[in-house]
């Protein structure tokens, strides 16, 4: 590994390496979905979950469901634009937040994610 950090008035040279090797690395997938990336938490008094999933899929919806807790309540909230590069600069709530549906069916959790786009699932236990 090399760091090479900038200074103040900057520096200029040349580097050399030697006996360097190049790999791809292709982690393993262990069945699970690889457009998702998942982070959760708990409220301090215990009574909430709430769970942050990206969908990184560039063009399609991602059915997924969340089990192994009681939710008595469920409530998705999701931010996502028209495009990857959507921003709100000259059109007002183009990437926006807003409440997507989600399936309570004997606290298993189901919801649709919109492509290229973060929700967070709010679970009432």
């Amino acid at each position: 590994v090399v760091q090479v950090r900038r200074l103040s008035g900057g520096s200029k040279g040349k580097m050399f390496f030697r006996n360097v090797a190049i790999r791809k690395y292709i982690p393993d997938n262990l069945g699970a979905v690889p457009y998702l990336g998942v982070n959760a938490s708990k409220s301090a008094d215990g009574k909430t979950i709430t769970v942050m999933i990206v969908n990184k899929h560039l063009s399609n919806a991602v059915r997924t469901s969340i089990d192994g807790f009681q939710a008595r309540g469920v409530k998705a909230y999701c931010l996502a634009g028209p495009s990857l590069d959507a921003l709100n600069e000259t059109v007002p709530d183009n990437v926006r937040v807003s409440e997507i549906p989600a399936e309570l069916d004997k606290g298993k959790v189901t919801v649709t994610l919109p492509k290229h786009s973060m929700t967070a699932v709010v679970m009432e236990l």
